[in-house]
Order: C-alpha cells, then structure tokens, then sequence
C-alpha cells in the first residue's frame, strides 16, 4: 500500500484533506503506525508460536533454562521493538528515494522523520497490547 501510494505523482485526496496543514504528515504516521505493528508482530511471531519470521528456527518454542515455552528464545520484546524500527527505518529511506524519481514528488528528511514516529509508535503499541492481553 504504502508504495503503491509513493509510486503516484497525486496520492488520493480523502474529503479534501491534501490541502490542509499537516495532512501529509498525519498519513505518513498513520500508514507507518499500521507498518511498525505488523513488523513488531511478524518479528515476534504467533503467540505461543515460538517463532515469527526472524525465529531462532531449529528448537523454538521448547523449553531451555529458565525460559517459558512458546517464546522467542533470547529475543526480548524490547528487542523486537528495535528489531520493527529499524527495518521500518530501512523501508522509510527506501521510500522517500523511490518518491525521488517520481514525478512531482520529492525526497524530504521530515516525512522520513514522521515515518520512524509512526513505526515506533505502532511497534511500541503492538508490545503494549501483547503485555495488556497476557495480563499481570
């Protein structure tokens, strides 16, 4: 989604907002929230999983030492937090050079910025939700 709408020289204009101050940052942060929890989700895995994309593979999810089965051995949520950053990161750069070559649209250090607000602010919420729902 998020580089199809980078790939359009106009990007849709809902109710026309385009015009109006800080649209353009609010849907950056918006796609890159929704893009910074899914890559905290698809690093951290299926609860009870042991393992999401960058899962440790061959005895995931057995149990060793002190650590609980159905986690990500040695993968702490903070380090999946950081894991969603920067690869939400890498994409944002990606992104902003893809919107170089397209026509009427340009690279901007700013949207780049609004772009790792909203990638921490998903991952973070992601984690939070996952702590809320295990409960105490």
């Amino acid at each position: 989604m998020i580089f199809l709408l980078s790939s359009e020289s106009e990007p849709p204009d809902p109710a026309g907002l385009s015009g109006r101050p800080g649209w353009s940052q609010a849907a950056h942060f918006g796609l890159y929230f929704v893009l910074g929890a899914l890559l905290y989700r698809a690093f951290r895995g299926a609860p009870g999983s042991g393992q999401g994309a960058a899962g440790s593979g061959k005895g995931a999810g057995t149990e060793s030492g002190s650590r609980a089965p159905g986690k990500n051995p040695g993968r702490t949520l903070v380090r999946t937090c950081m894991l969603a950053l920067a690869a939400g990161a890498v994409y944002a750069a990606t992104d902003e050079l893809h919107q170089y070559f397209v026509p009427s649209r340009q690279m901007d250090a700013v949207d780049w910025l609004v772009d790792l607000a909203g990638v921490l602010a998903g991952s973070v919420s992601a984690l939070a939700l996952e702590r809320w729902r295990a409960g105490p």
